[in-house]
């Protein structure tokens, strides 16, 4: 049975300074920005890398390795390779812009729910939104969707306030299209279907066209056609060879395992996603027109993203923010009325921050002979016999074990959703204390690229000397670590005969006898991740020359 809405139901209540000290805590340690750099660059992180490094502010187009994506917004390498210009590593500086929207778009749902409801809903809200699986994940590499996941947040509400909330819709509509403007320089296109989709299922269909037949919809259209004719328009004027990312379309796969998919990617608060969408809780609900425009968004984007061709895991942090602002708002009146189920939810999830301090502990102190022996390791777990290691990761795991046993046996009062970020934070501690120092010592692609710029160093090439590939897709990673920019080619004879001596990447012998050419990788090193690999020195003939 429901528990009656009494105050003796009521959880006890964090001092707020004492839930933001919480809250920061669990952020550092779910996301610790200090250790941005240390992981190599993955596949997906190296096209972003590339197009930062070819970026140039007079020409906003996005290019890796001399080709135009297609697609790609130009916002995300623009501020990359400002800080790079800097003096900031690139690494560092693609990872940390994906942590700025993430932090810029909690600041926004902590904003958005303190407005519609108390401090303590908005301070479980961002604490919610921080910790969502989905959001760790996508944040730590380097990506463009969480800065474009704070613009669409930020339009719709810009959105809702002036225009559902004040009736100004000339405004509401003006200010969230030029929100919108750098959102599709930073997401792409598909941001504008982001935006407008929702919209269209808003309530009261039938008044749409006074809403729209307005001078602020008329301008704000104009501004962004006018952010997208300078985004496309200098596709258009360069002869720069083009293509796009690969478009997967229609996959059974994604169409079956899109809702199982996106439930294990926002635990632990999978488990309190029914608060927002309980019909039992709408009628109490303070803020009525806000939840319900809240629905309305995380609905649509939903089953957007479901039963659409195309997208892909990363566009999934569109909804992490709406759904994050629903259950704060809905979370006390949630943790009243139906007290007792939220209690077991909350133990469910302590058992779980128990399992897993119990786990790291078993990992820090077991030797390392039984855990070799255990699992099939591919690397060294040395790294364990760092003390700056070894001591705060028991320290943080002993912290862990006894959040975790506080929310089995403690008071039935104390407040549930810190077993839930107990658990957050459990899972974070796991990453950061077993998988990612163990992934951080794979620096092949890393060494690859400094060997390879190394030869080139001693081969007193100018900076802008470029070295060439062909048959081979990517190499952004490794070519980040280049002083030289890297063109792709299709055939050899693109190959300028103007140019004395050429470089090339290939995996065969480069079939061109217009010159002589020497592989300068050592034999060693010309087999890389089980194909052939060779830096090819190709020297034109005397009698070929002028």
């Amino acid at each position: 049975m429901n528990a009656q809405l009494t105050p003796s139901n009521r959880e006890k209540v964090i001092p707020f300074a004492a839930g933001i000290a919480i809250t920061l805590l669990t952020f550092l340690l779910l996301y610790q920005p200090w250790q941005s750099g240390l992981h190599d660059l993955t596949r997906a992180e190296g096209i972003f890398a590339a197009e930062a490094m070819e970026f140039r502010p007079g020409l906003p187009v996005c290019s890796a390795h001399g080709v135009i994506i297609r697609g790609d917004a130009p916002l995300y390498p623009l501020l990359a390779a400002g800080l790079h210009a800097l003096g900031l590593p690139l690494i560092p500086a693609l990872r940390l812009l994906s942590l700025a929207g993430t932090v810029l778009t909690a600041t926004l749902v902590f904003r958005a729910t303190r407005a519609a409801r108390t401090p303590e809903a908005a301070l479980i809200a961002m604490t919610v939104f921080l910790s969502f699986l989905l959001t760790v994940d996508k944040t730590f590499v380097a990506t463009p969707q969480p800065l474009a996941a704070f613009g669409l947040l930020a339009a719709h509400l810009v959105w809702f306030h002036h225009g559902v909330r004040r009736g100004n819709w000339n405004r509401a509509w003006l200010a969230s299209c030029a929100v919108m403007v750098p959102t599709i320089w930073a997401g792409g296109m598909k941001m504008l279907l982001f935006y407008l989709f929702p919209l269209i299922f808003m309530r009261r269909p039938l008044t749409i066209w006074p809403k729209l037949n307005r001078p602020g919809t008329i301008v704000g259209a104009v501004l962004i056609a006018a952010g997208l004719l300078l985004w496309i328009a200098p596709q258009w004027l360069t002869n720069a060879p083009s293509s796009g990312r690969e478009f997967a379309g229609w996959e059974w796969d994604w169409l079956r395992g899109f809702p199982f998919d996106l439930l294990l990617r926002l635990l632990p608060w999978s488990l309190l996603l029914w608060i927002p969408f309980c019909a039992a809780l709408h009628p109490l609900d303070a803020t009525p027109i806000f939840g319900r425009f809240l629905r309305t968004i995380s609905g649509s984007l939903f089953f957007l993203l479901w039963l659409s061709p195309g997208w892909r895991s990363p566009d999934m942090l569109f909804l992490a923010a709406p759904l994050a602002i629903q259950i704060g708002c809905g979370y006390e009146l949630a943790a009243r009325r139906y007290s007792t189920q939220i209690r077991l939810l909350g133990k469910a999830a302590a058992l779980f921050t128990c399992l897993t301090a119990f786990a790291l502990f078993f990992f820090l102190l077991l030797p390392e002979q039984l855990l070799h022996t255990a699992f099939d390791l591919d690397f060294a777990i040395s790294f364990r016999r760092d003390w700056a290691y070894i001591i705060p990761s028991l320290a943080i795991t002993a912290g862990l074990l006894a959040g975790g046993t506080a929310g089995i046996f403690g008071n039935k009062r104390n407040p549930v959703w810190l077993h839930f970020l107990f658990a957050a934070a459990a899972g974070g501690m796991f990453w950061w204390t077993v998988i990612h120092p163990y992934q951080a010592q794979d620096h092949r692609r890393a060494e690859m690229g400094d060997l390879l710029a190394a030869i080139l160093a001693e081969e007193n090439l100018p900076p802008d000397h470029p070295v060439y590939k062909i048959d081979i897709q990517e190499f952004y990673c490794e070519g980040s670590r280049l002083r030289h920019p890297i063109r792709k080619i299709s055939m050899l004879n693109e190959i300028p005969d103007r140019e004395p001596v050429v470089y090339l990447l290939a995996t065969e012998f480069p079939q061109y006898p217009r010159r002589d050419w020497k592989n300068l990788l050592p034999a060693q090193k010309q087999r890389y991740f089980g194909k052939r690999l060779g830096l090819w020195r190709g020297t034109v003939h005397p009698e070929n020359g002028e």
